[in-house]
């Protein structure tokens, strides 16, 4: 019984749900948010911003079985020589490549990173791999991440990966996992540099330092997204480790206290304005979720603006969860057809634990129901086949002056009205007159002989 219930209870959720689904796919198809790849605006980047030269394996395979260190064209990374090189030994390789780009970041695993990781197996070697400013332990691919900022502003404003680097190949002698990433340095900014950004910055134009390979371009996206604020954009090219970064934000800042100004060193991205708070958040924001266009597949810096500004503008209107916007699934006519299957649907699984609990003690109030009845008809069939001996042992008189053989004979039909209700019925309440007949049987047959026993007396 138990599990017949809870057979039809889940059929009916089942067969509830399928049907929802089929009502719904159509409606649901097409508004999927999109991935942080497809959300990159790549009309913003020059001709060859977004896919670097391809990384030749075959070639860096061939270095790397002589040499410790090999740098791939294209590769961007620096590190300090005399700090690594003193931690290498001889089975160990450092592969420094460049980004991905875009459209080689998904299918780079199988096409760089696996069969990398099968040589430096077969060749018996450790191999460090930096990709762009990515670090990675091979076979594990375990990743060499920054801990704190001052670790991402060395890897993105100088793009210096020494302190990864370091920490791969500690990890690798004694299993460590704590970050050796020097202190960076912050040098004053040059006068004379800050007056030329100031007049560009006034002329309503981005800055591009000498030595910017990917200028930055202003979109119109910009004053759509934060259309209270003036932005304001200078870019330099990372620059080494040793000449420190030029402190030029507080000094733009305080010639622009009203408006955005957004400073780019490399890959590293700084910002002031007004709301700090709002602008400190959304550029932490910017620099977790884009973390592989950073540091992996290279996406272009003014994409990554894009990126910055549209979370900025979220938070200032007040929707800082709002991002990926996304269709409504449930049109009010959807709604309308399906809302009255949601509602049985939604009583079935709210009342479906009452349901079950009351099965089971009907369940239970019947199981003791039949145990009942099995006692009580035994003990009515015990009682029928007492009073069947008794009328088969009993003397019959010859005569009836006395209404002896009347009352055998009234026992004997209680005793086949007795054996016939019993055979026929289920009922605790039949089996009751069943033991009543008997018992009137047996009254009869006790009469019968008290009386025959005054006679004798």
């Amino acid at each position: 019984m138990r599990r017949a219930l809870r057979r039809s209870a889940g059929s009916l959720l089942v067969a509830g749900m399928l049907l929802l689904l089929f009502l719904m796919p159509a409606h649901v198809a097409g508004h999927a948010a999109p991935s942080i790849a497809e959300q990159v605006d790549r009309t913003t980047a020059e001709p060859g911003d977004v896919d670097p030269p391809p990384l030749d394996l075959a070639e860096a395979q061939r270095v790397l079985l002589t040499e410790q260190v090999y740098r791939a064209p294209g590769s961007i990374a620096r590190f300090d020589e005399d700090r690594v090189l003193d931690r290498l030994d001889a089975d160990t390789r450092i592969l420094l490549a460049p980004f991905t780009g875009l459209d080689r970041q998904g299918g780079h695993y199988d096409e760089v990173r696996r069969p990398l990781s099968d040589w430096a197996s077969d060749q018996g070697l450790r191999l460090v791999l930096v990709t762009g400013l990515d670090v990675r332990l091979m076979p594990n691919g375990g990743k060499a991440a920054a801990t704190e900022l001052d670790g991402l502003l060395l890897r993105y404003a100088h793009h210096d990966v020494t302190g990864p680097l370091l920490l791969s190949l500690r990890h690798l002698e004694d299993g460590t996992t704590e970050s050796d990433d020097a202190e960076p340095v912050r040098v004053p900014a040059d006068p004379a540099q800050v007056t030329e950004i100031v007049d560009t910055l006034r002329r309503g134009e981005v800055y591009h330092a000498p030595g910017v390979d990917a200028p930055i371009r202003p979109s119109e996206d910009w004053a759509a997204v934060v259309p209270d604020l003036t932005i304001r954009v200078a870019q330099l090219p990372a620059s080494p480790a040793a000449d420190g970064l030029p402190d030029l934000l507080p000094e733009l800042a305080a010639v622009f206290p009203d408006d955005l100004v957004v400073v780019v060193h490399g890959r590293w991205l700084e910002a002031a304005g007004p709301e700090q708070q709002q602008i400190d958040s959304a550029r932490f924001y910017t620099f977790g979720l884009w973390e592989s266009g950073f540091a992996f597949w290279g996406a272009p810096m003014g994409a990554l603006i894009d990126q910055f500004l549209l979370r900025l503008g979220e938070l200032r209107v007040g929707e800082p969860f709002g991002r990926p916007q996304v269709e409504p699934i449930l049109t009010r006519e959807l709604w309308e057809r399906i809302a009255p299957w949601v509602f049985s649907l939604t009583a079935l699984a709210v009342g479906g634990g009452s349901l079950l609990w009351w099965a089971r003690s009907v369940a239970r109030r019947r199981n003791a129901e039949a145990s009942a009845l099995r006692l009580l008809r035994a003990q009515a069939l015990a009682e029928i086949t007492r009073l069947g001996a008794r009328l088969v042992t009993v003397d019959v008189p010859a005569s009836d002056a006395d209404g002896t053989a009347r009352r055998i004979a009234d026992a004997a039909e209680r005793h086949a009205t007795a054996r016939d209700l019993l055979e026929d019925t289920t009922s605790s309440d039949v089996v009751r007159e069943v033991l009543a007949v008997a018992a009137d049987g047996h009254g009869l047959l006790d009469a019968a002989d008290r009386r025959r026993g005054s006679d004798r007396g």
